[in-house]
């Protein structure tokens, strides 16, 4: 029997890949690792997650289907495990969930699916989630949004209980620092055959990113500065014809370098001019405190939460207009005191997060 004041905490992760969330997931992982005082089961398609997290209880659930997956195979195998929580990292609840007797708790990221004017995602994903979040609003005992505006959408979209809402910041991991060894920025960057300098971008590749109009900002200040622009992060849907834009309008002064090595990011965000991010919607924006943290001048929009994330350090653009992102670019660029301001705001902006706080707030909701 398990003890009376010991919690049993399931958590459900499928499907892991390189992204924000990905790396919120695993410093939360990281951190469970090392509590003591709770048992977690990780239902995980990841057969070599439990190298990673050798203290956690990994329950490798198998499925070729994703839905297979969420509501059957994983919910098979956590019924037997006799959980007092559950806690769901993709927004969803999956109905089945409901005949587990547990406390509920849900990250929420935000409502993108929802935002008419993006579509970048499949149809069938968006349609799912429409469907399913706003029903697991209502199902869960505890909400953990990763950001104000991300609880803001909860409550105006989906009319969740404020009360069940907890916000979560995030933080930037603390590999995150400036590279100041020259002879390994040279190493990084000869590893990816990046020239400096240059303006970086690294991530999702999807519509929401904006990146067609970075492209185009590019190409209208070209002849002005002597940058090459390389973006980082695996092909998504929609993101091919993007690719092709860059590459027609950029030639040899653009490159798509793919996936990148978790360990050499702070080593680009480094070695870059500026980091590039007029994103069009974002729950919360990590990559700003990434870039802020590692010394590097940021180039943020003005919708969603990147203005409550960056503060005053970063510079703020219309994400709609070429010419507002152009002419930040250059002011950055060519602007050695304004760039060194947004260096010196970034480093405490970054500092104001911590991951000790998100995870005290994480782990008040799992025990109450």
């Amino acid at each position: 029997m398990k003890e009376a004041s010991r919690k049993r905490v399931g958590i459900f992760a499928r499907a892991l890949t390189q992204g924000g969330v990905t790396r919120f997931l695993e410093n939360v992982l990281s951190d469970f690792n090392t509590d003591t005082e709770t048992d977690y089961i990780l239902f995980t398609d990841d057969p070599k997650i439990q190298k990673k997290y050798p203290n956690i209880t990994c329950i490798e659930v198998q499925s070729k289907h994703k839905i297979i997956w969420d509501y059957w195979a994983a919910f098979k195998a956590a019924h037997k495990q006799n959980l007092d929580v559950t806690l769901y990292t993709k927004n969803i609840i999956p109905l089945s969930h409901l005949f587990l007797n547990t406390k509920k708790i849900i990250f929420a990221y935000d409502l993108g699916y929802f935002d008419k004017r993006l579509k970048a995602y499949p149809f069938i994903d968006t349609l799912y989630m429409r469907l399913f979040f706003g029903m697991s609003v209502k199902i869960a005992d505890t909400i953990l949004a990763i950001s104000e505006y991300t609880k803001h959408d909860l409550i105006k979209i989906l009319h969740a209980k404020p009360e069940k809402i907890k916000v979560i910041l995030l933080a930037a991991d603390k590999n995150y620092t400036p590279c100041t060894d020259q002879e390994k920025i040279t190493a990084v960057c000869k590893k990816y055959d990046i020239q400096k300098p240059f303006l970086f971008y690294c991530g999702n590749l999807s519509q929401r990113k904006n990146i067609p109009r970075i492209v185009e900002s590019i190409v209208k200040i070209k002849d002005d500065i002597p940058h090459n622009f390389y973006i980082g992060g695996p092909k998504t849907l929609g993101s091919e014809n993007t690719l092709k834009i860059a590459e027609k309008n950029l030639g040899n002064r653009y490159k798509h370098l793919g996936f990148i090595d978790e360990e050499d990011m702070p080593v680009l965000y480094s070695a870059a001019d500026v980091y590039l991010f007029p994103s069009l919607y974002e729950g919360f924006g990590l990559p700003i405190l990434e870039a802020n943290a590692s010394g590097c001048p940021v180039l943020t929009s003005n919708l969603t939460s990147c203005p409550e994330i960056a503060g005053d350090a970063a510079h703020i653009v219309d994400a709609h207009s070429i010419t507002s992102i152009a002419d930040g670019i250059k002011k950055i660029v060519l602007e050695p005191n304004y760039k060194k301001n947004l260096i010196k705001n970034g480093f405490r902006n970054a500092k104001k997060f911590h991951w000790e706080t998100t995870m005290s707030i994480i782990k008040k909701n799992i025990k109450n």
